[in-house]
């Protein structure tokens, strides 16, 4: 919001638009309408990912090396966040050789909230190829590959998805549809909010940023507000270097940005609100009784 000194250059201190305002995006005006008519849950689930790519299997290993084998280095930072959600959040967590499509697609219908911290391939030019890479291992139904026109066929009851993965709101741009990514397929399966990311992220950040995220969320906050909240206490414990919008403005919220859980003052306020209504209808009750008797007297 102020021109920064570009000769004493501080990106901790710079006067983000963030500070001041929490930012939200949408496909278009109809689909942010279509989002509103899922409502929050009091007590929400979730199921998060974190898949291994240590080790992979010779069978996974041959399909590998001719396509992306040099993308499935380690994130070391991967566990530690779905750890630090599962604190914050009742779910099912699945780390290593565990966190398979195979599992993904068996109970993803069941879960409000879907986490993916993983590796990515985009395919620019066809789109619909491009998909979240679970763990590499066997499988008989499965390539452990969750392709886009996948994601289009399935039928989820969640509420948001987070891809904590790179590129993940990338796509090729499609006249009268807009970006065509892995986050505009979770859309049209049905999921209102989505959490996606503009470019490649590093991972210890991520771990940092999605911790403070659901930590806002579970205190009630929208969650273009969580979000907001996330990076600003990021930015006051980073480091100067890791300071640089490259480590935390590729995480955006797109859909609608309703709370995802309700916090403790408004489930209080909502008790209050019934007890009064359960108190003024037996006050009547009891006026209107009392009222029947002096008339019969």
């Amino acid at each position: 919001t102020n021109k920064p000194d570009s000769f004493n250059l501080n990106y901790k201190n710079l006067q983000y638009l963030l500070k001041i305002n929490p930012l939200s995006y949408s496909y278009s005006s109809s689909l942010l309408l279509r989002s509103k008519s899922k409502k929050f849950n009091v007590n929400p689930n979730i199921l998060a990912f974190a898949p291994d790519y240590g080790s992979i299997d010779e069978f996974d290993l041959s399909l590998l090396e001719n396509v992306f084998r040099k993308d499935f280095y380690p994130l070391k930072y991967a566990k530690k966040e779905v750890s630090n959600i599962s604190q914050i959040y009742n779910g099912y967590i699945l780390n290593d050789r565990s966190a398979t499509e195979q599992v993904f697609k068996k109970h993803a219908s069941r879960y409000d909230i879907l986490h993916f911290a993983m590796h990515t391939k985009l395919n620019d030019e066809n789109p619909m190829q491009s998909k979240l890479l679970f763990s590499q291992f066997s499988d008989s139904i499965d390539d452990g590959f969750l392709n886009t026109y996948e994601i289009y066929g399935l039928e989820l009851k969640a509420q948001m998805v987070v891809l904590s993965a790179c590129n993940t709101g990338a796509g090729k741009i499609n006249r009268g549809e807009g970006i065509m990514s892995l986050a505009r397929g979770f859309m049209y399966a049905g999921v209102p909010s989505i959490i996606m990311t503009l470019w490649e992220i590093e991972d210890k950040s991520s771990a940092e940023i999605m911790t403070y995220f659901y930590e806002n969320l579970k205190k009630g906050n929208s969650k273009d507000v969580a979000l907001q909240k996330a990076k600003i206490k990021y930015l006051t414990t980073a480091e100067p270097y890791r300071a640089h919008p490259y480590f935390w403005a590729a995480y955006v919220d797109i859909g609608d940005t309703e709370p995802i859980s309700e916090s403790f003052l408004s489930r209080f306020g909502t008790y209050i609100y019934l007890i009064l209504l359960v108190l003024i209808v037996w006050v009547v009750r009891s006026r209107f009784k009392t009222k029947k008797r002096a008339s019969a007297i």
